[in-house]
């Protein structure tokens, strides 16, 4: 599957919640932040295929290479190729290639992200045995 290279417009809004979009489901022709895509694309299997683009957190850009999919993405700060390191503005008389960005997971563990990480756990294990025994009924 191919996209455009269209944009996130900078400070442009969840369509859930209005906080600041993150992430583009072509799938749902919907920008969202983090938490509305964990919540959207956590629903069930199906939505937790979706492709979704991540914005380049300084120009707002969406290319084929960030891209994510599954139930629960871990927020990234990504960087696209034009406004990272190796950008004419950074780059020094040798460079070394570099992926087409440069991602970091925000990682703010609180008592609040423990117990979503257990709900999470506990709901993903349900589905999980209920598939095993959907399956083996089937056979």
């Amino acid at each position: 599957m191919s996209f455009t290279a269209v944009g996130v417009k900078p400070g442009s809004p969840c369509e859930l919640c209005g906080g600041g979009a993150a992430v583009h489901c072509e799938a749902d022709a919907a920008s969202l932040c983090w938490a509305c895509d964990a919540r959207v694309h956590g629903a069930n299997f199906l939505v937790a295929r979706h492709l979704r683009r991540v914005a380049c957190a300084c120009c707002h850009s969406l290319d084929d290479d960030r891209v994510i999919s599954g139930a629960s993405s871990p927020p990234v700060r990504s960087i696209c190729r034009s406004c990272g390191p190796d950008a004419p503005e950074f780059s020094s008389s040798a460079s070394s290639p570099l992926s087409s960005c440069v991602s970091t997971a925000d990682s703010k563990a609180g008592p609040e992200d423990d117990m979503e990480g257990a709900a999470t756990s506990r709901v993903e294990g349900g589905w999980r045995r209920r598939w095993a025994r959907r399956r083996r009924s089937h056979r």
